[in-house]
């Protein structure tokens, strides 16, 4: 009897001590022997026999149990298999430094609502009740909108992207931009830039704010060649042929009245950019077939010196038209004024370009009509012809009729240019087999501009051999209108064709016309 309560006091506090398996895995008592070495826990200093100091393993709640043997990490009375191990990593989230395990610290990734849980990991990012799967994230980065700074992943923050409603959704993906609970895809966006038109400041995109557009009366958006950035009425404008494969490379013209030359910007073998008059008495001046004198005939120079050998390099033969206004803005200048250069020569068209302006403002009639006449010239060259029939010059004549009312606000214009003749680069006349055709143009809305600016499409047809009318030109015209009262018109016109002479070759022909009131 003394020997058993010996031994059931050999514990110290009256309870029996058993050592229930010598093979380990006991409840944290000084006697277990986990790894079965023959050595108690207590003495061991690797329990587990993995190779690694027990010193060295972690011990979350300091219980004595590294972490891989013991079944609550954190000691807080849960079993470490009932609590959350997101990466399987054998270390449960509370204590696991990278819950997801994708190598960056949870303590830098965001945790919006503050519950412990990374938002890559929690269902909830919010912590508003409503899961993220049932929440809008509009660019599928993991990050709910009511929480991504940046909703679109377009690299510019929310926050300084338009949100019209203020519905913490950006009018890019806001399926109603003004929250009237009409879808944006039923309601209308004239200019097709994604802003319906409630909301859009420009709702024709035309650079002219709807506010200060003109209700009744011009508003027409044409396409336009490259120049003056959103001109006022008031404004004078100056454009210029937009560069190509075949042309457009003049970037200005300075005329000079004391010599009567005018220099050329941007083009190459043109000498020294110094265009004099051609001296040639045909077509010095060109004239209509009555003979009455239209505009002017400029040439560059034909051959240049090497400035250290002093031998000399051959130019390309460039051409140039200069026409001017007989009326003289507030500036001294004249009220409109054009220049188109051309050669046949180096490449298909040449090189060359065209400029037309308007010196000073416009005041445009909001009712009624008007019609404009007065002279066309221009210059025809060829692609894929011979040599000595690759320049022609073409005089004409132009009109211009505008409807200033009608046209649903776009302004209306009609025109032709007429009687054209044909001279070669020497003056004799061209009389065989190339048509001599109107070009009209296409007549509709939206050709005229606020600031009296007007373009639109050209075209002519001719009786082929079959005696049947087809299409001959087709090309566009550009034009500005200037005056108090819009009393005249500087214009452009562009048309291509085949040329009807020759198998294989391409014409295209360039003039300028200035049609007075």
């Amino acid at each position: 009897m003394l020997g058993l309560l010996a031994a059931l006091s050999a514990c110290g506090d009256g309870q029996p001590f058993f050592d229930e398996d010598s093979g380990g895995g006991g409840d944290g008592g000084t006697n277990v022997d986990t790894d079965d070495d023959g050595i108690m826990d207590s003495e061991d200093t690797d329990d587990d026999n993995d190779g690694i100091l027990d010193e060295d393993e972690v011990d979350s709640d300091k219980d004595g149990l590294i972490d891989d043997k013991d079944r609550d990490d954190d000691n807080d009375g849960i079993l470490d298999t009932r609590e959350a191990d997101s990466d399987d990593d054998g270390l449960i989230d509370d204590l696991d430094p990278d819950d997801d395990n994708d190598g960056t610290p949870d303590r830098r990734e965001p945790d919006t609502d503050d519950d412990g849980l990374i938002d890559d990991l929690d269902p909830d990012d919010d912590n508003d009740g409503t899961p993220d799967a049932n929440e809008v994230d509009t660019d599928g980065d993991g990050l709910i909108d009511d929480r991504d700074l940046d909703d679109d992943n377009d690299g510019t923050p929310d926050t300084s992207e338009v949100d019209t409603d203020g519905d913490g959704r950006i009018d890019d993906f806001d399926q109603d931009d003004d929250n009237d609970g009409t879808p944006d895809t039923s309601e209308i966006d004239s200019d097709g830039d994604g802003v319906i038109d409630d909301l859009d400041p420009d709702d024709d995109n035309d650079g002219v704010p709807d506010v200060d557009e003109v209700p009744g009366g011009i508003n027409g958006d044409p396409e336009l060649p490259p120049g003056t950035e959103r001109p006022t009425p008031e404004e004078s404008i100056f454009r210029r042929e937009a560069p190509s494969a075949t042309g457009g490379y003049v970037s200005d013209v300075t005329y000079n009245a004391a010599n009567d030359t005018f220099e050329v910007d941007n083009l190459a073998f043109d000498g020294d950019n110094v265009y004099t008059r051609e001296d040639n008495p045909a077509v010095t001046t060109l004239s209509d077939p009555d003979g009455q004198a239209l505009y002017t005939v400029y040439e560059a120079a034909t051959v240049v010196p090497d400035d250290l050998s002093g031998n000399e390099v051959s130019q390309l033969q460039y051409r140039a038209i200069l026409g001017r206004s007989t009326t003289v803005a507030a500036n001294g200048e004249p009220t409109t004024q054009f220049a188109i250069v051309r050669t046949g020569s180096f490449v298909d068209y040449g090189f060359g370009g065209f400029v037309y302006e308007r010196n000073g403002g416009v005041e445009l009639p909001t009712s009624g009509q008007a019609t404009f006449a007065g002279d066309y010239a221009g210059m025809r060259v060829m692609a894929g012809a011979a040599p000595g029939d690759d320049l022609y010059y073409v005089t004409g004549e132009a009109q211009v009729d505008v409807d200033f009312a009608d046209f649903n606000d776009g302004g209306g214009v009609k025109g032709q240019i007429t009687d054209r003749a044909y001279t070669d680069s020497e003056g004799n006349a061209i009389v065989v087999d190339l048509p001599d055709a109107d070009l009209l143009f296409d007549i509709g809305p939206g050709t005229v501009t606020q600031n009296g600016e007007m373009a639109g499409g050209i075209r002519s047809t001719r009786v082929d051999e079959n005696g049947e009318v087809v299409e001959y030109e087709a090309g566009n015209y550009y034009a500005i209108m200037a005056g108090d009262n819009a009393d005249e018109i500087v214009g452009i016109v562009v048309v291509e064709s085949a040329d009807p002479r020759f198998d294989g070759v391409t014409a295209q022909e360039t003039g300028g016309f200035i049609v007075y009131r």
